[in-house]
C-alpha cells in the first residue's frame, strides 16, 4: 500500500518562474527599503510635532502637538509591520533561489501571504469606515432638512 503523500507529485519551478521570482524579490526589496525610509520620516514628523508643541501652544492657545505626534508614531508602527514582511520576503526569496532551498522559498511565501493579508484586512477596515461615514452623513443631512 502506497503512502498518499509520496504519490503526490512535487512542485517543480521552471527557469522562467525563477527569473520572475528574482525580479519580484528585487522590486520587493526596493519597495521595502523605501517603506522603511517612509517609516523613518513618519517617526521624525512625530518627534517634530511633539517638539513644536511650544510654538503651537503660543500660536493657537492650545497644544495638539503630542496628539499629532502620537498619531504619526501610530501610523509609523502600523506601516512598519507589512514593510518588514515585504523585506523578509525579498531576502528569503533571494536566499532560496541562490541556495536552491525549497523550504526557504516556502518560508518567504508565508511572509508574502502575511503582507497581502495585512493590506486586505486594512482595506476592509477602510471600506467599512467609508460606509459608516456615508451612512452618518446621510443621517445627518436627513435630520437637518
Amino acid at each position: 500500500m502506497e503512502n498518499s503523500a509520496s504519490a503526490q507529485p512535487s512542485l517543480q519551478i521552471e527557469e522562467a518562474a525563477i527569473v520572475a521570482l528574482k525580479q519580484a524579490a528585487s522590486w520587493a526589496r526596493f519597495i521595502a527599503i523605501v517603506g522603511f525610509v517612509f517609516v523613518g520620516l513618519l517617526v521624525l514628523c512625530a518627534i517634530a510635532a511633539v517638539m513644536a508643541t511650544n510654538f503651537i501652544n503660543t500660536f493657537y492657545g492650545f497644544s495638539v502637538g503630542p496628539l499629532i505626534g502620537l498619531y504619526y508614531l501610530f501610523i509609523a508602527c502600523i506601516y512598519f509591520i507589512p514593510t518588514r514582511w515585504l523585506y523578509l520576503f525579498s531576502l528569503k526569496t533571494q536566499k532560496a533561489i541562490q541556495g536552491k532551498q525549497m523550504h526557504e522559498l516556502t518560508h518567504s511565501f508565508s511572509h508574502l501571504k502575511s503582507y497581502f493579508a495585512f493590506f486586505g484586512i486594512l482595506l476592509l477596515i477602510v471600506l467599512l469606515l467609508i460606509i459608516i461615514s456615508i451612512i452618518g452623513i446621510l443621517i445627518g443631512v436627513s435630520l437637518q432638512g
